[in-house]
């Protein structure tokens, strides 16, 4: 396992550019960074990445001149990949293969997306399964990039029920998997322990400490014991990177940040 940071630990405000924002983390040690691609917020523009091959080779430029290995890009496109109607899955297939050949230009051995908001679906279930019809095909794209495609987790998705998981991941995965954050699960009450079996499927990992009712907690107050988070990782033979990513300026001085990092270093991850 190898530690990564987040683009999202630090604000525009902060960091203006992506350059200003890479030139940060390596400034707090890291070696990769998960870059977030999120319209109207960071880092990257998921609608110039789909249509302004310019704005795709100063970003590449950008980031391979950094030096940073890229663990992740942390996505959301203007179509969720439950979207009902084929004319609005043929949107969200075009936008995810042009995200596929961004993350090859770089070396990018993951993609993240949300499921799909709870309060956007009418019918959780019946988004769910055609999260199932389409896996196979977004499995094979990933294999021919070398790429995994992977859900969050996330608070507040059709994936925030531990159950939903499951359910999805005996029909998706390896061709997607979940990129784990115990964080979502514990603002919710759900213990780090009661996660364990959903682990194995991870494609990619976040973290950043959590108590139940708050997604982000500082080191001195949050609820998760990163010895067990690191024991469960091992358990499960995960082999990837595991990306701090505290967000929107919560963690503005760094200090949460750079004790996660070392103590995960002490527990055995490689810087």
């Amino acid at each position: 396992m190898k530690l990564s940071c987040s683009t999202l630990v630090f604000t525009l405000e902060q960091c203006p550019t992506l350059v200003d924002n890479l030139e940060a983390i390596k400034a707090l040690g890291f070696e990769a960074v998960d870059i977030a691609a999120f319209p109207d917020w960071q880092n990257l523009s998921p609608t110039q990445i789909v249509s302004d091959d310019a704005y795709v080779d100063r970003c590449v430029e950008e980031i391979i001149t950094s030096g940073l290995e890229v663990s992740s890009i942390n996505c959301r496109l203007s179509r969720d990949i439950c979207v009902w109607g084929d004319d609005e899955y043929e949107i969200f297939w075009g936008e995810l293969k042009a995200m596929f050949v961004f993350a090859d230009k770089i070396g990018c051995p993951n993609i993240t997306i949300p499921p799909g908001g709870k309060n956007k679906i009418e019918d959780q279930q019946q988004a769910l399964e055609l999260i199932g019809q389409r896996a196979s095909a977004i499995g094979a794209l990933g294999r021919k990039y070398g790429i995994t495609l992977s859900h969050e987790v996330h608070q507040g998705s059709i994936l925030e029920d531990l159950e939903a998981g499951f359910w999805l991941m005996d029909r998706t995965f390896p061709n997607i998997g979940i990129t784990y954050d115990p964080s979502h699960y514990v603002m919710q009450g759900i213990s780090l322990l009661e996660t364990k079996e959903i682990v194995p499927y991870s494609h990619h990992v976040h973290i950043r400490n959590a108590r139940q009712g708050a997604m982000q907690a500082g080191m001195d107050d949050g609820e998760i014991s990163l010895e067990e988070f690191v024991g469960m990782l091992g358990d499960s033979s995960y082999n990837g990177y595991v990306s701090i990513e505290y967000f929107n300026g919560f963690d503005g001085g760094c200090a949460n940040i750079i004790k996660i990092r070392e103590e995960l270093i002490s527990l055995g991850i490689a810087p």
